[in-house]
């Protein structure tokens, strides 16, 4: 009888994980809902700055790198697609080198918008 209730204890434990916020069990997922992530933009940090780079130089910083504001959190590079709309991968390198020159560097751990998701190192 302990041999069969280990296997039955040993395959719910199996059948359980954890993913991006989530709890999958057989019967039931339960998530928390940690609000949007910071967009591409916001991971261009200053060090001696970090999570409170000042935005408005941040855009003139990437004005001058080729850079196009769509949206108050969003932008493109000149010429980052080829004709059929595939990223360029070299113009992008040379978009973020320019960010590098003018001190920013691209912090990928920012966490979520919510305050308690956020790791603290990214603004908008």
């Amino acid at each position: 009888m302990f041999k069969y209730l280990i296997i039955i204890l040993s395959m719910f434990l199996v059948s359980c994980s954890y993913s991006e916020g989530c709890w999958y069990t057989p019967q039931m997922v339960s998530c928390v809902d940690k609000g949007d992530e910071f967009p591409y933009i916001s991971m261009f940090q200053k060090k001696e700055t970090l999570g409170h780079t000042d935005s408005e130089q941040r855009w003139k910083d990437i004005k001058s790198c080729n850079g196009v504001k769509r949206s108050n959190t969003d932008f493109f590079v000149k010429n980052d697609r080829d004709s059929d709309g595939i990223i360029i991968p070299e113009i992008v390198d040379e978009f973020e080198r320019c960010m590098a020159t003018k001190g920013y560097y691209l912090e990928r751990d920012c966490g979520w918008q919510k305050p308690e998701w956020s790791t603290g190192k990214c603004n908008i």
